[in-house]
């Protein structure tokens, strides 16, 4: 919860943006209403969670580039680039080697136990 409190959030939004993930239910200043679709693409703080959780992303992957055992792509290493994202596409780039694999997954572990989301490969 310390990182939202980087881009300005206070405790209540991170408690109102985490009602509204949980509930699939939308909040409006009379009070809450049931969605029957859930929280989807057009809603307008679809957007605004996606950027949220693409951050926590960016974060945990800054951590892993300094786990011992990871190294970099050769290509990547000069400007230290691990991934690229594109629009809800994701590239990883790490070296082949398995330790670099180690670090990677479980930081898509953790990343995945903190925002409920997987892998679609």
């Amino acid at each position: 919860m310390d990182w939202l409190g980087c881009y300005g959030f206070s405790t209540n939004d991170y408690f109102l943006v985490a009602e509204v993930y949980y509930r699939g239910e939308i909040f409006t200043l009379i009070g809450w209403f049931p969605s029957t679709k859930g929280l989807r693409y057009g809603y307008l703080i679809s957007s605004y969670l996606f950027i949220l959780v693409l951050e926590i992303f960016n974060d945990l992957m800054k951590e892993a580039n300094s786990k011992p055992g990871f190294t970099f792509h050769p290509s990547c290493q000069q400007l230290g680039i691990t991934h690229l994202s594109f629009a809800d596409d994701m590239i990883i780039l790490v070296s082949g080697d398995l330790r670099s694999f180690l670090v990677i997954k479980e930081t898509l572990q953790l990343f995945g136990d903190l925002t409920g989301l997987r892998l679609n490969c």
